[in-house]
């Protein structure tokens, strides 16, 4: 049986005030949140194109009965995060990717955030043929010292030691983390993430056509 490459999507429930919060400043709670959505529907499209194995969301928090309707294709399957830092929540994903029980099952995984509007579908299919190639694990910079993707073959590396998520170090120290592992690494193209105002000026710069898609849903729903 051959392996296949499954995409996992890592995002937050779109709840008012809850989330793209740093950006609420410039943007109001009801702009973030509609980022937020938009953001999802981005990272959604690359799901529609990925023919390499299952794709699936992985929710940061449980739905409740309040929760905004979540615009997901039938064939995306909803799993929930686990772990208390968001190094080990991407660890658990991938190793349940990556295994069956306790049996390594021969696939290999990509996970993916939402806050990524300059990702594209090529990104993602180079990084799986980097770990078909025999990389160990794939990673796509971020701009800000982050990584917006993560690829694994066949070991989940331990995210959960000395990285501080939300710095502008978690590169350099996830790559010190799989030096000690003894994982090889490969990277593909720095990408802009979408968190701060710093952000929204790089990809006007780009003249990115997602921030005229959502600006253009902002005016109509300023206008409503």
């Amino acid at each position: 049986m051959s392996s296949v490459t499954k995409l996992l999507i890592f995002a937050k429930v779109p709840r008012l005030g809850k989330v793209k919060t740093r950006l609420e400043p410039l943007l109001g709670a009801d702009g973030c949140l509609l980022l937020h959505k938009c953001l999802i529907a981005h990272a959604m499209e690359l799901a529609s194109g990925w023919s390499l194995g299952p794709v699936e969301l992985w929710l940061a928090d449980q739905l409740q009965d309040s929760d905004i309707q979540l615009d997901i294709p039938n064939d995306v399957s909803i799993r929930f995060q686990e772990g208390e830092s968001l190094g080990q929540r991407m660890q658990f994903a991938l190793r349940s990717a990556l295994f069956n029980g306790d049996m390594a099952s021969g696939n290999m995984a990509v996970l993916i955030g939402t806050d990524s509007p300059q990702q594209q579908l090529s990104h993602l299919k180079q990084a799986a043929r980097l770990l078909k190639e025999g990389a160990d694990v794939v990673v796509q910079p971020a701009f800000d010292g982050g990584f917006v993707l993560i690829g694994a073959s066949s070991h989940a590396p331990e995210m959960g030691g000395e990285i501080d998520w939300g710095t502008g170090k978690v590169l350099d120290q996830l790559q010190a983390e799989l030096n000690m592992q003894g994982l090889s690494c490969k990277r593909i193209e720095t990408i802009s993430d979408l968190d701060i105002e710093e952000d929204i000026v790089l990809l006007q710069k780009d003249k990115s056509h997602f921030l005229s898609g959502f600006y253009s849903k902002l005016n109509a729903q300023n206008k409503a």
